[in-house]
């Protein structure tokens, strides 16, 4: 073979190992951070007590306390919002009909 042509294939070779080397660093980096950075487990975020507020610290109100009730009117309005919603979907997504 031509000296020049196994020199394409070693670079092309050289090349394509590096990355996939530098993928499965990568790969690995990742898994290190997401172990590193791991949300606790609900077991543990139960018998985790919540910490004290700083002194002089002013806190809000819940804010399920500051939302107001739903009534059975705003139930009603909801529903119709969704279904008008829905209808208006279903006929912009269905093909014209055609008249016979």
């Amino acid at each position: 073979m031509n000296s020049t042509l196994i020199d394409a294939l070693r670079i092309t070779l050289y090349g394509m190992g590096l990355v996939f080397i530098a993928l499965i660093l990568l790969w690995g980096l990742m898994k290190l951070l997401v172990r590193i950075t791991a949300r606790k487990t609900r077991e543990e975020m139960e018998t985790a007590q919540p910490a004290a507020p700083a002194e002089g610290l002013v806190t809000s109100p819940p804010v399920a306390a500051s939302i107001p009730t739903a009534t059975p009117a705003h139930a009603a309005a909801a529903a119709v919002a969704v279904a008008l919603a829905l209808r208006a979907h279903e006929t912009a997504s269905r093909p014209p009909r055609r008249r016979a």
